[in-house]
């Protein structure tokens, strides 16, 4: 008996493992139509912001990945292409942690847009991600209980025009956190 399960179930593995075309049915005509899906790049994609506040919000909130978070805000100028990212963490990060939490805020927001614009090149090792080619961006790494209207007061605050090569100021080499400017990669 095991034997001849054993035979059905491998029978049934053979002709399961050729139904690998895919067929689309059009229900308004009852027309099948086979084919392969479209994989290019479509022009001006329309970006969902809300969608990408939510999913960027869940990303820099989550204090098993970043312990000093507490709060995640964007505010964006979408017809100006200038994003404002503000990060909120507790007052007692230390501040070896504020240029790796930078470098996420920029590369991890630059792949929740990716994901909606495929045109966009997504971050790397070596590279802060395509967004950055087209919108700029004030960010900011604001301690806890910090007005926001003093950025004397911030980790990080730096401001990055659209289209410069840059590299994120060195945060940690500054004394008590104050605020920092982008400058340009040399």
């Amino acid at each position: 008996m095991k034997k001849f399960l054993l035979m059905l179930g491998c029978a049934m593995m053979v002709l399961l493992a050729g139904c690998t075309k895919s067929t689309i049915v059009n229900n308004m005509d009852g027309e099948t139509v086979t084919g392969t899906p479209y994989q290019g790049t479509v022009e001006n994609v329309e970006i969902d912001w809300d969608q990408v506040k939510d999913d960027a919000s869940e990303i820099f909130k989550d204090t098993s990945e970043y312990p000093y978070a507490k709060d995640f805000m964007l505010y964006l100028e979408p017809e100006n292409k200038e994003l404002q990212l503000l990060w909120i963490v507790s007052k007692d990060m230390p501040g070896d942690q504020v240029e790796s939490y930078a470098e996420d805020l920029l590369k991890k927001f630059n792949d929740v847009v990716a994901t909606q614009d495929f045109s966009i090149e997504k971050s790397s090792d070596t590279s802060y991600g395509g967004l950055w080619k087209t919108y700029s961006v004030s960010l900011g790494i604001i301690p806890e209980g910090t007005s926001g209207d003093n950025t004397d007061d911030w980790f990080l605050n730096a401001y990055i025009p659209a289209g410069q090569d840059f590299q994120l100021p060195n945060a940690s080499s500054s004394s008590s956190g104050a605020a920092a400017e982008a400058g340009t990669a040399g």
